[in-house]
């Protein structure tokens, strides 16, 4: 008798088959719409992908050797950093975390619904009804196996540093760099920022 896998967190309350939202795996019976998403994914209660069996099954980090792995690429954790509480990312494949100051918000996300190039993406977050404001030219970095672009701009309230990473099957790592009322081009002469931006890394075969 084949054994059964349990089911995970998320999927354990489900019931029969459930459509859930990418996003915030807002539950409604199938057929039902989501009144606050445009995208929704149709699972069984293991979490499978009906229409393609397995292949949306919910991502997951892996902590391994000091390091978190997922989808051929890693990022460190620097000593004293803060995990964050706040629930923004919290069905996605991310980790938010706090300097050890609380100054300066990290947030590693994969991202798996790419709609466009890394630099494509960066570029986007200064169209003008963003109100974002550029703080350096779009520049390629290559950071220990990943190539991708990097972006400081401004917003009203905090300033950030965004990378973008593509990986290699299809998906993006993205390094998000907040600071709240602050200087993003002073905190990047931080130890917790160098700490943070080199630590990330493609795996080795």
């Amino acid at each position: 008798m084949q054994a059964v896998q349990p089911m995970t967190t998320e999927f354990r309350s489900a019931v029969g088959s459930t459509n859930l939202c990418r996003r915030c795996l807002h539950k409604s019976p199938i057929g039902d719409s989501f009144p606050h998403c445009t995208e929704k994914v149709q699972f069984d209660v293991l979490g499978q992908n009906l229409s393609q069996k397995g292949i949306f099954a919910m991502l997951q980090l892996q902590y391994k050797d000091g390091k978190f792995h997922a989808l051929g690429a890693y990022f460190t954790l620097p000593e004293g950093f803060f995990l964050s509480a706040d629930d923004e990312f919290a069905f996605e494949c991310a980790l938010s975390t706090f300097s050890p100051d609380e100054t300066t918000q990290y947030t590693w996300y994969f991202n798996r619904e790419c709609n466009e190039g890394p630099d494509d993406g960066l570029m986007s977050l200064l169209d003008e009804d963003l109100g974002h404001t550029p703080l350096s030219e779009l520049h390629p970095i290559l950071l220990n196996g990943l190539s991708g672009f990097g972006l400081y701009y401004a917003a009203e309230f905090s300033q950030y540093f965004e990378a973008r990473f593509p990986l290699p099957g299809g998906e993006q790592l993205c390094f998000i760099v907040e600071v709240p009322h602050g200087d993003i081009l002073k905190v990047k002469e931080t130890d917790h920022f160098k700490a943070a931006f080199t630590g990330m890394g493609l795996d080795e075969c």
